[in-house]
């Protein structure tokens, strides 16, 4: 096992006829890729997805992925049911310029009036109940 807890593969070294562990990608990860991967698919805006990749590894290897993880939930919840992303940075402006440390814009609405679909939304983004 991983120090992710993924189960690992093993293989035999030829040389001292050992069996050794192959940790999947995920676990001997060192750009953050299969992290950067993840935050891509958060963003609402995909597109110029190489340069983002480079962009969000740079972003989690200065901040951590929980906190550009966090704050990329609650950038895409701020355009969640917009249609129009014409206005919605490319991800790769976004992580360069640091916006991640800006103040959310996510639009505080009460419990009563959300759907099932935008609570949730709100929980994972990690905002409390006395957010909304």
């Amino acid at each position: 096992m991983c120090p992710n807890g993924h189960v690992t593969n093993t293989a035999t070294d030829s040389a001292t006829n050992t069996k050794a562990p192959i940790p999947p990608k995920d676990c001997s990860d060192p750009n953050n890729e299969g992290e950067s991967e993840r935050i891509y698919r958060l963003y609402p805006r995909r597109i110029g997805k190489p340069k983002a990749l480079a962009s969000i590894q740079k972003a989690i290897a200065k901040e951590g992925f929980q906190k550009i993880e966090s704050a990329t939930k609650r950038f895409a919840l701020s355009w969640h049911g917009k249609t129009d992303l014409t206005y919605c940075p490319h991800p790769t402006t976004w992580f360069n310029q640091e916006r991640y440390n800006d103040e959310s814009e996510v639009v505080e609405k009460p419990i009563t009036e959300m759907s099932e679909a935008e609570y949730q939304m709100y929980i994972e983004a990690g905002l409390s109940k006395s957010c909304v």
